[in-house]
Formats: C-alpha cells, structure tokens, sequence
C-alpha cells in the first residue's frame, strides 16, 4: 500500500567516476548537495 508524500528531495546521481574528479571540484559538489539538505557529513578528500 502507499503512504502519504514525504519530504523526499532528489538531488541527484553520483557515479564511480566522479570520485576521480579534483578535490576543489569535488568540494564544490559536496556544498552544493548540502545546500539542498540531509547532508550534514562532509568528506575529506584526500
């Protein structure tokens, strides 16, 4: 059965070749998808 709409938010993919791209890039994304909410963890690149 299906429930009531949640506040479900896709933001979206990330790929195993993403995790190539450089750390600046990768910071940028990383506050981008933050921006959006429900990513309060950050990894450190390194």
């Amino acid at each position: 059965m299906i429930g009531n709409p949640t506040n479900f938010q896709h933001t979206g993919h990330i790929g195993s070749r993403d995790v190539e791209i450089p750390g600046e890039q990768l910071i940028a994304l990383q506050n981008q998808m933050k921006s959006k909410g429900g990513y309060e963890t950050t990894y450190k690149v390194v």
